[in-house]
């Protein structure tokens, strides 16, 4: 294992915890005392803000597509912690057709598949899935595939390695400009 999957799997443990920690905050039971640094009137907000500041008003559907099994289990683990309804892809023919069986607000793909490239993905989603967003994760970062994947509708391109704070900051934003 290199150093740099040994911080990502630390970031994305420590992200986890922390995702856990104001989950457990916000849904404690009124009987419970109050944290010491919650004033006397402290009210619980409408939404409910998780792990780097991600605020979740309604459940997204994300789709993960990347052959890499790491990648993929690290990123549905980052987003089902954070509130998201994640779906996992190995090869960009099963995530054509698991947005076929169900409806996604975001796609994540990787550019290099097994059978295809993650850029017929993103045609996929321009020509059938206009609605649906979509973010290109890749090792192989050029500007040249970045200004396609851009030109085919694409919000970013995130190279690997990338952290957790990355993907939810991104996804955040993207959520947010709706």
């Amino acid at each position: 294992m290199s150093i740099a999957s040994i911080i990502f799997w630390a970031s994305i443990l420590k992200l986890r915890s922390k995702a856990r920690d104001l989950l457990l905050l916000a849904d404690r039971p009124a009987s419970m005392p109050r944290c010491w640094s919650q004033p006397a009137g402290h009210k619980r907000r409408p939404t409910q803000e998780l792990a780097f500041g991600v605020k979740m008003a309604g459940k997204k559907a994300v789709l993960v597509i990347d052959d890499e099994p790491s990648v993929a289990d690290a990123l549905k683990l980052i987003l089902s912690d954070s509130g998201y309804s994640v779906g996992v892809a190995m090869t960009g023919g099963e995530g054509i057709e698991r947005l076929g069986d169900r409806r996604f607000d975001l796609v994540i793909t990787d550019l290099r598949l097994p059978d295809m490239s993650g850029l017929y993905v993103l045609r996929y989603l321009q020509g059938r899935r206009p609605g649906v967003l979509a973010i290109v994760i890749t090792a192989y970062h050029t500007p040249d595939l970045a200004a396609e994947s851009l030109g085919l509708g694409a919000l970013a391109v995130l190279p690997k390695p990338f952290s957790p704070s990355d993907v939810l900051t991104l996804i955040n934003t993207a959520f947010s400009n709706l």
